[in-house]
C-alpha cells in the first residue's frame, strides 16, 4: 500500500516538473523554433550563414548553407522610413548559395533594415551608407621613389568601420614597353595603407604606372571568427560600402608621363568577394 502511494507521489511530482519546465516557442525573422526555454539563448543554425551589401545603386546579399536553403521560401526585404522592398533577383549561386540582388537607389546616411527570411531561419540587422572617402596621399599623376615603400593616406569617411584598399599597377621597362599588371588588396580600420616596396618586383621592371582605390565600409571587420551584426536564427553580416576614392601615380621615374592613365577599376563584385573570403565563405 505505501509502495503504491509512493508511486503515486513520485508520479505527482514529475507531472509538476514537466509543466514548470515545458518547451516553449520562440518566433524570430523568418522562422519558428521549438527551444527549451533554458537554452533560448543557444539558437543560432551553424550550418548557415548570411551577407548582404547595400551601396547607394546595388544590393547584393547571399545566404550560405549545406544543406541548400529552399529558394521558393527565402527572401531579403530592406526597410526604410515608411518603404519595405523585397530584392527583386534572387537565384542558386557558387558557394553553395541563393544570391539576391536589386538596384534601388538609395541615399548616404539613412539607416536601412536588412531582414533574411529562409526555411532555415532568418536575422535581421541596420546598416548605414557611408560617406565618399577622398585620398590625400599620393597626389595624382604624382611620381615616387623606387625601392621604398608607398604610403597612402585618406581621409575618414563618415560611419565608416573600416576600409577596403585595392592596388593594380602595370610594370615596364626603360624603353617605356609594358611587361605585366600586378594586383592587390587589404583590408585597413585607419585612414593609412602601407604598399611594400617589396610588392614592386616586376624582374627588368623600371617603373610602375596604376593606383589604388580606397572603398569605406560599415559592419564587421572581415575575418575568420568574425562576429555578426544582425540578430537572428541564422548568423549574419550586414555590409554596407560608401563610394570609393581613388589616385593615379607612378612609382619609378616614366619613360614618358601620359596624359590619361588606363587603369582597370576593381568592381563592387571584387570587394565582395574579398570580404567573403575573409570570412571564410568563399
Amino acid at each position: 500500500m505505501l509502495k503504491k502511494l509512493w508511486q503515486v507521489i513520485v508520479a505527482i511530482v514529475l507531472a509538476l516538473m514537466a509543466i514548470m519546465f515545458s518547451v516553449s516557442t520562440v518566433t524570430n525573422i523568418g522562422c519558428t523554433v521549438k527551444t527549451d526555454t533554458l537554452f533560448v539563448h543557444d539558437t543560432t543554425n551553424l550550418g548557415a550563414c548570411f551577407a548582404a551589401f547595400i551601396n547607394e545603386n546595388y544590393q547584393a546579399a547571399f545566404l550560405f548553407s549545406d544543406p541548400m536553403a529552399d529558394l521558393s521560401s527565402s527572401d531579403v526585404k530592406i526597410r526604410w522610413g515608411s518603404n519595405t522592398h523585397t530584392f527583386s533577383r534572387k537565384g542558386y549561386g557558387e558557394g553553395p548559395a541563393i544570391q539576391f540582388s536589386d538596384t534601388l537607389a538609395l541615399s548616404i546616411g539613412v539607416t536601412y533594415t536588412v531582414s533574411l527570411f529562409s526555411n532555415l531561419g532568418g536575422c535581421e540587422g541596420n546598416c548605414i551608407i557611408p560617406d565618399t572617402c577622398q585620398i590625400t596621399h599620393p597626389s595624382d599623376n604624382d611620381t615616387l621613389r623606387l625601392g621604398w615603400n608607398v604610403l597612402v593616406s585618406w581621409n575618414r569617411a563618415q560611419n565608416a568601420n573600416f576600409y577596403y584598399i585595392y592596388y593594380g599597377f602595370g610594370a615596364y621597362d626603360s624603353a617605356g614597353y609594358w611587361i605585366e599588371y600586378i594586383s592587390g588588396n587589404t583590408f585597413a580600420l585607419d585612414t593609412t595603407c602601407t604598399i611594400p616596396a617589396s610588392f614592386f618586383n616586376v624582374p627588368g621592371a623600371a617603373y610602375y604606372q596604376g593606383g589604388v582605390y580606397v572603398y569605406p565600409y560599415y559592419g564587421p571587420i572581415p575575418q575568420a571568427g568574425a562576429t555578426g551584426n544582425m540578430q537572428g536564427f541564422v548568423k549574419g553580416f550586414l555590409y554596407a560600402e560608401g563610394e570609393e576614392g581613388w589616385v593615379y601615380f607612378y612609382v619609378g621615374t616614366p619613360y614618358k608621363k601620359l596624359s590619361v592613365m588606363e587603369f582597370p577599376k576593381p568592381t563592387k563584385k571584387d570587394a565582395h568577394k574579398a570580404i567573403l573570403s575573409r570570412l571564410g565563405l568563399r
